[in-house]
This record gives structure tokens, sequence and C-alpha cells, in this order.
């Protein structure tokens, strides 16, 4: 199974800051997962959704009253989180 880096872009690292911390610890042990298996499962659920499929495919993972949006470089084994948020805030 491919082993994944799990990166968090700077504005993301700043919105974890301001989680939780029982919840930043949730969440910790979900981006872990993404390091082994960062794709949805098929067929997509309510936790999941693909937000494009271009260069870089993007995703919205739901956890924990967050939504935390990433994108996969494939060829780079690289999965960077752009955002984290919670669920009340739109995008």
């Amino acid at each position: 199974m491919d082993s994944y880096k799990v990166r968090l872009k700077k504005s993301a690292e700043e919105e974890f800051r301001g989680v939780p911390f029982p919840v930043r610890r949730q969440l910790n042990q979900r981006f872990g997962k993404l390091k082994t298996q960062p794709w949805p499962p098929e067929p997509q659920t309510d936790e999941w959704q693909s937000l494009s499929a271009g260069h870089h495919p993007r995703f919205r993972l739901r956890a924990y009253g967050y939504k935390v949006l990433y994108e996969i470089d494939e060829g780079q084994k690289v999965v960077t989180i752009f955002a984290i948020l919670p669920l009340s805030s739109r995008n």
C-alpha cells in the first residue's frame, strides 16, 4: 500500500490551532489515516465529497464538526490540507 505525506498549508495550520484541543487530537488521528487512504470510498458518502477532478483532485472530508479540504498530488504522493473549517461555514 502506498504511503503519502500529509502537509498543512500555513492557513490550514492557523485554522487548526483554533480548533478545540480534544477535536484537534481526533482530527490529527484522521490526518494519519490520510497517509494510507487519501482517496474517498466509492460510492461517496456524506462524509466525503469530491470537489474537482483537475490536475490535483480536491476533496472534502467531514469529521468531528469540521470540514477538511485537501488535494492529492499522486505523482509526489502528497496530501495537502488547505482548509479546516467549521461545518457551519460555506465552502
